[in-house]
């Protein structure tokens, strides 16, 4: 096993990975952040800010003791990060009424933009189990050097960092259950576009940064 408990995949820790696709989706995404603002009238700091805070969420989920005895491969880590991330959302719109979050997932926003490129960054070609997984128990707490040196555009960005590093873990929610209901009853055009385009650029830097940094067996 690699020095770090907290791997992304074999000898890669997750704290390199999640900081190294953030900064890959703040480089190639300005175009779509500039998109998103737009559509969701707010302004391209932000957009931005909600993607590189995806890209930090992506992956946390693999940080969860259910991975204890299998440090290299974790089966349906999304939930675990989608429950993470959301429960972040939740302590920022606690004090701050401008938070995006909205009481559907299925509306339209860019903080649910945010959870969809979470949830499903591998796509659908996973059988997701309802309510089988969930919440995040961290064995390791690496993944929160990727959290650390993020450096925010805007004071919600800034909230979004600061309440992750206070958040040590939560209990399963079933987050990743409802947003997958919104996929089968039919996505909001608007919600769907976005999180596409989101997810296109995530899942891009996510390979590259893969490619780069594992150990694959030959």
């Amino acid at each position: 096993m690699a020095p770090s408990e907290c791997l992304a995949g074999p000898g890669e820790p997750l704290a390199l990975h999640l900081t190294e696709v953030a900064r890959c989706v703040g480089a190639r995404g300005i175009y779509v952040a500039r998109k998103l603002a737009k559509v969701f009238e707010t302004t391209p700091e932000l957009a931005m800010d909600f993607m590189e805070f995806a890209a930090l969420m992506h992956d946390v989920g693999k940080a969860d003791a259910a991975y204890e005895t299998s440090a290299e491969y974790f089966p349906l880590h999304e939930a675990h990060s989608t429950d993470f991330a959301y429960e972040v959302m939740l302590k920022v719109k606690e004090k701050d009424a401008t938070m995006p979050l909205r009481n559907s997932f299925a509306e339209p926003s860019i903080a649910n933009v945010a959870l969809f490129a979470i949830a499903f960054h591998h796509y659908s070609h996973k059988t997701y189990e309802h309510h089988s997984v969930g919440g995040l128990a961290p064995r390791c707490y690496e993944y929160r050097q990727a959290i650390e040196a993020w450096s925010p555009r805007t004071e919600l960005g800034k909230a979004l960092r600061d309440a992750a590093l206070a958040l040590h873990g939560t209990t399963r929610s079933g987050t990743h259950v409802k947003l997958l209901e919104v996929v089968v009853k039919r996505m909001h055009p608007k919600l769907l576009y976005a999180a596409s385009a989101v997810l296109g650029i995530i899942n891009e830097c996510d390979v590259e940064v893969a490619k780069k940094n594992r150990r694959f067996s030959t």
